[in-house]
Protein backbone atom coordinates (compact mmCIF):
# COMPACT_ATOMS: atom_id res chain seq x y z
CA UNK A 1 0.00 0.00 0.00
CA UNK A 2 1.69 3.11 -1.20
CA UNK A 3 1.09 6.95 0.36
CA UNK A 4 0.71 10.28 -1.42
CA UNK A 5 -0.44 13.39 0.08
CA UNK A 6 -0.28 11.64 3.57
CA UNK A 7 -3.44 9.09 2.39
CA UNK A 8 -3.17 5.30 1.71
CA UNK A 9 -3.88 4.64 -1.64
CA UNK A 10 -6.44 2.10 -0.18
CA UNK A 11 -8.74 5.25 1.62
CA UNK A 12 -9.06 7.18 -1.72
CA UNK A 13 -10.27 4.00 -3.48
CA UNK A 14 -14.08 4.90 -4.88
CA UNK A 15 -16.59 2.82 -3.27
CA UNK A 16 -18.95 2.85 -6.46
CA UNK A 17 -15.47 1.42 -8.09
CA UNK A 18 -15.82 -1.59 -5.50
CA UNK A 19 -16.73 -5.44 -7.09
CA UNK A 20 -17.38 -7.81 -4.66
CA UNK A 21 -14.53 -6.34 -1.92
CA UNK A 22 -12.55 -5.56 -5.24
CA UNK A 23 -11.54 -2.49 -6.47
CA UNK A 24 -12.70 -2.36 -9.97
CA UNK A 25 -9.72 -1.62 -12.49
CA UNK A 26 -9.78 1.79 -14.20
CA UNK A 27 -8.55 2.99 -17.11
CA UNK A 28 -5.61 5.19 -14.85
CA UNK A 29 -4.48 1.24 -13.65
CA UNK A 30 -4.12 0.09 -17.16
CA UNK A 31 -2.23 2.92 -18.47
CA UNK A 32 0.47 2.78 -15.86
CA UNK A 33 0.44 -0.87 -15.99
CA UNK A 34 1.51 -0.64 -19.78
CA UNK A 35 3.07 2.58 -19.87
CA UNK A 36 0.89 4.73 -22.14
CA UNK A 37 -1.53 7.69 -21.18
CA UNK A 38 -5.14 7.24 -19.90
CA UNK A 39 -6.64 8.43 -23.57
CA UNK A 40 -4.10 5.64 -25.35
CA UNK A 41 -5.78 3.42 -23.02
CA UNK A 42 -9.31 4.61 -23.57
CA UNK A 43 -8.86 4.77 -27.44
CA UNK A 44 -7.67 1.12 -27.36
CA UNK A 45 -10.68 0.24 -25.58
CA UNK A 46 -12.82 1.76 -27.87
CA UNK A 47 -11.44 -0.10 -30.83
CA UNK A 48 -9.96 3.74 -32.57
CA UNK A 49 -8.05 3.20 -35.36
CA UNK A 50 -5.66 6.03 -35.00
CA UNK A 51 -3.53 3.43 -32.61
CA UNK A 52 -1.45 1.09 -33.94
CA UNK A 53 -1.65 -2.79 -33.86
CA UNK A 54 0.77 -3.23 -31.36
CA UNK A 55 0.27 -0.73 -29.21
CA UNK A 56 -3.17 -2.08 -28.96
CA UNK A 57 -2.17 -5.28 -27.91
CA UNK A 58 -0.01 -4.28 -25.63
CA UNK A 59 -2.61 -2.51 -23.87
CA UNK A 60 -4.94 -5.53 -24.26
CA UNK A 61 -2.77 -7.96 -22.53
CA UNK A 62 -2.33 -5.56 -19.72
CA UNK A 63 -5.78 -4.74 -19.21
CA UNK A 64 -6.73 -8.70 -19.05
CA UNK A 65 -4.19 -9.23 -17.00
CA UNK A 66 -5.62 -7.11 -14.65
CA UNK A 67 -9.11 -8.38 -14.64
CA UNK A 68 -10.26 -5.26 -16.70
CA UNK A 69 -14.41 -5.51 -17.04
CA UNK A 70 -15.72 -2.88 -19.18
CA UNK A 71 -18.38 -0.31 -17.36
CA UNK A 72 -21.29 -0.53 -19.42
CA UNK A 73 -22.86 1.75 -17.48
CA UNK A 74 -19.98 4.62 -17.56
CA UNK A 75 -20.48 3.76 -21.64
CA UNK A 76 -23.97 4.20 -21.86
CA UNK A 77 -23.84 7.70 -20.20
CA UNK A 78 -21.17 8.94 -22.46
CA UNK A 79 -23.00 7.18 -25.93
CA UNK A 80 -26.82 7.40 -24.99
CA UNK A 81 -27.38 4.10 -25.66
CA UNK A 82 -26.96 0.83 -23.78
CA UNK A 83 -27.51 -1.79 -26.32
CA UNK A 84 -30.00 -3.93 -24.16
CA UNK A 85 -33.12 -4.42 -25.35
CA UNK A 86 -36.14 -5.79 -23.51
CA UNK A 87 -37.85 -8.88 -24.31
CA UNK A 88 -41.41 -9.26 -23.03
CA UNK A 89 -42.76 -12.93 -23.93
CA UNK A 90 -45.78 -14.37 -22.55
CA UNK A 91 -44.95 -17.98 -21.54
CA UNK A 92 -41.06 -18.99 -22.11
CA UNK A 93 -42.31 -22.37 -21.01
CA UNK A 94 -43.76 -22.59 -24.95
CA UNK A 95 -41.91 -23.98 -27.39
CA UNK A 96 -43.64 -21.74 -29.83
CA UNK A 97 -42.62 -18.42 -27.25
CA UNK A 98 -39.55 -19.85 -26.52
CA UNK A 99 -38.52 -20.10 -29.95
CA UNK A 100 -39.66 -16.12 -30.94
CA UNK A 101 -37.22 -15.25 -28.50
CA UNK A 102 -34.31 -17.50 -29.50
CA UNK A 103 -34.86 -15.92 -32.87
CA UNK A 104 -34.95 -12.57 -31.45
CA UNK A 105 -32.26 -12.96 -29.44
CA UNK A 106 -29.99 -14.31 -32.66
CA UNK A 107 -30.62 -11.38 -34.48
CA UNK A 108 -30.27 -8.79 -31.95
CA UNK A 109 -26.90 -10.48 -31.63
CA UNK A 110 -26.19 -9.60 -35.04
CA UNK A 111 -27.20 -5.62 -34.12
CA UNK A 112 -24.35 -5.72 -31.07
CA UNK A 113 -27.44 -6.03 -28.65
CA UNK A 114 -28.94 -8.45 -25.85
CA UNK A 115 -32.14 -9.19 -24.69
CA UNK A 116 -33.20 -8.39 -21.26
CA UNK A 117 -35.81 -11.47 -20.99
CA UNK A 118 -38.62 -10.96 -18.78
CA UNK A 119 -41.62 -14.15 -18.76
CA UNK A 120 -44.23 -12.56 -17.35
CA UNK A 121 -45.90 -16.04 -17.08
CA UNK A 122 -49.13 -14.58 -18.64
CA UNK A 123 -49.42 -12.23 -15.92
CA UNK A 124 -50.19 -8.18 -16.67
CA UNK A 125 -49.17 -7.42 -13.20
CA UNK A 126 -45.82 -9.50 -13.70
CA UNK A 127 -45.65 -7.57 -17.20
CA UNK A 128 -46.08 -4.19 -15.78
CA UNK A 129 -43.16 -4.99 -12.75
CA UNK A 130 -40.98 -6.33 -15.50
CA UNK A 131 -41.09 -3.22 -17.71
CA UNK A 132 -40.68 -0.90 -14.45
CA UNK A 133 -37.76 -2.85 -14.10
CA UNK A 134 -36.26 -2.70 -17.37
CA UNK A 135 -37.10 0.86 -17.82
CA UNK A 136 -34.52 2.01 -14.73
CA UNK A 137 -31.75 0.74 -16.93
CA UNK A 138 -32.74 2.70 -20.17
CA UNK A 139 -32.71 0.63 -22.63
CA UNK A 140 -32.96 0.96 -26.32
CA UNK A 141 -35.98 -0.67 -27.19
CA UNK A 142 -38.14 -3.23 -25.94
CA UNK A 143 -40.03 -5.83 -27.71
CA UNK A 144 -43.31 -7.11 -26.40
CA UNK A 145 -45.88 -9.53 -27.65
CA UNK A 146 -49.33 -8.44 -26.29
CA UNK A 147 -52.78 -8.99 -26.95
CA UNK A 148 -54.33 -6.56 -29.16
CA UNK A 149 -56.86 -5.50 -26.81
CA UNK A 150 -54.27 -4.14 -24.61
CA UNK A 151 -51.83 -1.96 -26.81
CA UNK A 152 -53.88 0.80 -27.01
CA UNK A 153 -53.92 1.51 -22.95
CA UNK A 154 -49.97 0.73 -22.74
CA UNK A 155 -48.73 1.86 -25.91
CA UNK A 156 -47.40 5.46 -24.06
CA UNK A 157 -46.13 3.74 -21.07
CA UNK A 158 -43.97 1.51 -23.33
CA UNK A 159 -42.97 4.63 -25.30
CA UNK A 160 -41.85 6.47 -22.23
CA UNK A 161 -39.54 3.13 -21.05
CA UNK A 162 -36.98 3.23 -24.19
CA UNK A 163 -34.61 5.56 -25.27
CA UNK A 164 -34.65 4.73 -29.33
CA UNK A 165 -38.13 3.05 -29.92
CA UNK A 166 -39.94 -0.01 -29.23
CA UNK A 167 -42.04 -2.88 -31.19
CA UNK A 168 -45.36 -4.14 -29.98
CA UNK A 169 -46.32 -7.66 -31.77
CA UNK A 170 -49.97 -8.73 -31.36
CA UNK A 171 -51.38 -12.25 -31.31
CA UNK A 172 -54.75 -13.87 -30.71
CA UNK A 173 -53.60 -16.13 -27.86
CA UNK A 174 -51.07 -19.05 -27.93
Amino acid sequence: MSEENGLPQQSRTNPSSQVRGKARVTLSDIAKAASVSRATVSLVLRDSPSIPQRTKEHVLRHAERLGYVYNRGAASLRTARTNIVGLVIHDITNPYFAEIAASIQRELATYGRVAFLGDTNDSPDQQRAFIDTIREYSVDGIISGRYASELDSETPRLASAVRFGFTLASWRGH
